[in-house]
């Protein structure tokens, strides 16, 4: 028996949320792929740092003065980051927000930070500066000036709770997306081993890089590039994507891509993975915090090395 795919999206979070369903009665699919979306958007009113109002927002305008209050949801998010902060050695933290700002990143203007501006916004970056405490449900900043920017793992965190929505409503095929960056799956489409989705190389002096397909099966999958969203700084191009241990744009790895069973989970560690590179991606593997992913860094010759492991 043939299904029909059905298809959904919506925005949120700077980004476009979709979803593809087959397996069963189309129009209890659509309502269930309607419902679900809503979760990115109340996701979005709960972690984005520009929205007015959200408890990202309210946090960092406030945390430095005094202990702010905030959902509980929100409070195991932030407990969650600074995990993932631990795991990967400071490589991925949600600090990162002055660093962004000193290199112009936020607004899209690209800067030159000067020394000074670069070891000021060092010192206010790092989750030991954020208390979280959850007997009176507060967050408070250590430092004056720290700021949470979660777009390196909000839109993970949307597509998880999607998946959790659909799973709720019986859905047992389909393929959850956010841009070309995200993605999560439930089972597989009937009659196939599972969901088939591409990684490309970046571009190089050869032309288009090589496509490396995976076939995944009630599994997230994150990519994340530094070549996707650039600044021009001082004469070059900057990804977008900083260490957060050095302050400085991401340079020597091109791509990486992580494979686990949470799309959040996957999303923090293929941004870590831009500045561990393969040795990072070795170290998550055999430690079984990830399935499996891939690196693409910039040799000594100039050519592109790919790593890949448990994919």
């Amino acid at each position: 028996m043939t299904f029909p795919l059905i298809r959904a999206s919506t925005g949120a979070m700077a980004a476009r949320f979709e979803v593809a369903l087959t397996g069963g009665n189309a129009v209890r699919l659509e309502a269930a792929a309607r419902q679900a979306l809503q979760e990115a958007v109340r996701l979005d009113a709960m972690l984005s740092r520009y929205m007015p109002g959200s408890d990202v927002w309210d946090i960092n305008a406030r945390a430095a003065r005094e202990p702010v209050r905030s959902d509980g949801r929100v409070l195991a998010f932030l407990q969650r980051c600074a995990a993932l902060t631990c795991v990967t050695h400071g490589a991925f933290d949600i600090t990162v927000g002055p660093l962004l700002d000193a290199w112009g990143i936020t607004d899209g203007v690209g800067l030159q930070p000067e020394p000074a501006d670069l070891d000021a916004a060092l010192k206010i970056t790092g989750m030991h500066l954020v208390e979280i405490d959850r007997s009176t449900r507060s967050v408070r900043f250590l430092r004056e000036g720290v700021l949470l920017d979660t777009g390196a793992i909000g839109k993970g965190t949307a597509i998880d709770a999607i998946v959790e929505s659909l799973s709720e409503n019986g859905v047992d095929h389909a393929l959850v997306e956010s841009g070309t960056s995200s993605a999560r799956c439930i089972g597989a489409p009937p009659g196939r081993a599972g969901w088939r989705i591409a990684i490309h190389e970046p571009l190089d002096e050869a032309g288009p890089g090589r496509l490396h397909e995976l076939v995944l099966r009630d599994k997230a999958l994150a990519v994340s590039t530094p070549c996707g969203k650039q600044v021009f700084v001082g004469g070059e191009w900057r990804g977008h994507v900083i260490d957060p241990r050095s302050g400085r744009p991401v340079h020597a790895c091109l791509l990486a891509a992580a494979v686990g069973d949470s799309a959040e989970l996957c999303d923090a560690l293929s941004t870590a993975l831009l500045v561990l590179g393969a040795p990072g991606l070795r170290e998550l593997t055999a430690g079984g915090v990830l399935d499996g992913g891939l690196t693409i860094e910039v040799g000594d010759d100039g050519r592109h090395e790919v790593t890949r492991v448990g994919i």
